[in-house]
């Protein structure tokens, strides 16, 4: 082993900062922990939304957008959640669009959203 691993944040790229931001505030919850400016705006954010921790920052460009029926597999990130159903309800609520829940492989109910930009979450609950 290289070195000891504390935890691993994702940084995503967003070609629309305000967007992006306006997603994971108000549609996902996610509150602001650290950010910083670049000519008098944010271009990089912290975020925590309990233990999910994730960094967004203006790229000015961003993935193509994916098709989340038959999505490009080289990325995906995964949130672990309690009350899964509910997690979806309210993101439905906050004006997100979710895939329906499906049971996966490995006992996991779980569905998926494409953020502002095209990265595709995916959130799960065991039903073990």
């Amino acid at each position: 082993m290289i070195a000891t691993m504390i935890r691993v944040v994702p940084i995503l790229l967003s070609a629309d900062f305000a967007r992006s931001l306006h997603f994971y505030k108000n549609i996902l919850g996610f509150e602001v922990v650290d950010r910083t400016e670049h000519r008098g705006s944010d271009d990089w954010l912290y975020m925590r939304l309990g233990d999910a921790e994730m960094i967004i920052t203006a790229s000015g460009e961003a993935p193509d957008a994916i098709d989340i029926t038959s999505r490009d597999r080289k990325a995906a990130y995964y949130f672990f959640v309690e009350g899964v159903r509910d997690v979806r309800e309210k993101i439905l609520e906050a004006g997100g669009q979710p895939s329906p829940i499906q049971a996966n492989r490995a006992a996991m109910d779980e569905f998926e959203l494409l953020d502002p930009d095209g990265h595709v979450l995916v959130f799960g609950e065991s039903f073990r």
